[in-house]
């Protein structure tokens, strides 16, 4: 048989039959083909099968899909993670995945980092995030990572306890609890 048989992906070749019964002939796909005639593809891009990030791998089910390298996600591993400045993804303080919010890939940090890559450690105090007072996050527009603390704390972990009064209002109500 020709080549046009395996859909111009793969060459036709014979194997042997195991059980005796002559011949048969089967398809060797070219990369990034597969299925019974080498009907099947990888997902591609401009930048090749796989976006060259990942391997074209045969599925249980006999389809087509990208492994990606580690730091790429997308059924054609065109997604970038965040790195960090020395190239680790998600500085290895996070998970990468896909962003629901838009396109693309994000890092889900791990507790006590925030920021785009999971570069910026959260203030702590006694051993807690925030003091255990409040919430880390990461302020864009001075690049650091800051508590956000819980009504009755103050102080850049949230360490300091607010002044109250008998029934636990905070200055008595005649003021804000500041640093």
């Amino acid at each position: 048989t020709t080549e046009s048989s395996c859909s111009g992906k793969g060459s036709c070749i014979m194997v042997g039959d195991k059980a005796g019964k002559g011949f048969a002939t089967k398809c060797l796909c070219k990369k990034g083909f597969g299925g019974r005639t080498c009907e099947k593809s990888c997902p591609s891009s401009k930048k090749g099968v796989c976006s060259g990030k990942g391997d074209c791998v045969a599925t249980p089910e006999k389809d087509m899909k990208c492994m990606c390298k580690e730091g790429f996600l997308g059924s054609n591993c065109g997604m970038a993670c965040p790195t960090s400045k020395n190239g680790e993804v998600c500085s290895r303080r996070g998970m990468c995945t896909l962003n629901t919010v838009g396109k693309g890939a994000k890092c889900d940090c791990k507790g006590g980092f925030v920021g785009p890559s999971c570069s910026h450690v959260c203030p702590t105090a006694g051993g807690k995030v925030c003091g255990g007072h409040g919430k880390c996050s990461f302020n864009s527009n001075d690049g650091t990572a800051m508590c956000k603390c819980h009504r009755d704390y103050s102080g850049a972990n949230c360490s300091k306890k607010c002044p109250m009064d008998a029934n636990g209002t905070i200055c008595s109500g005649n003021g804000s609890c500041e640093l």
